[in-house]
């Protein structure tokens, strides 16, 4: 896996004979986009490697859902056994006697 956002963007290939250095046409190149101490990072991607970054980032996406949803349903937990423990203490506040009865 992999943590970024991908981009592909339009860029010269530095050839002086290639059409891109006229204008007329650019290459694609990748990059790879994350925060690092607040500031953006960008990573270039080689072009055999895109598939496989891109299932990576997918596969990032899926486990930070997944690592969601636990959190959630960890967080209901923690309420639900806090209004469980208040509702216990009432019960047993109102099933004490009153002493000197």
């Amino acid at each position: 896996m992999v943590e970024g956002s991908l981009a592909t963007v339009p860029r010269k290939c530095g050839s002086k004979t290639c059409e891109c250095s006229q204008g007329v046409t650019k290459h694609q190149a990748m990059i790879l986009c994350k925060k690092v101490n607040g500031r953006s990072v960008a990573t270039y991607v080689p072009k055999d490697l895109w598939e496989q970054v891109k299932k990576w980032n997918q596969e990032h996406k899926k486990i930070k859902r997944i690592l969601k949803k636990i959190s959630d349903i960890n967080e209901q937990i923690i309420r639900r056994h806090v209004k469980d423990k208040r509702h216990a203490r009432e019960v047993r506040r109102s099933l004490e006697v009153l002493p000197g009865q």
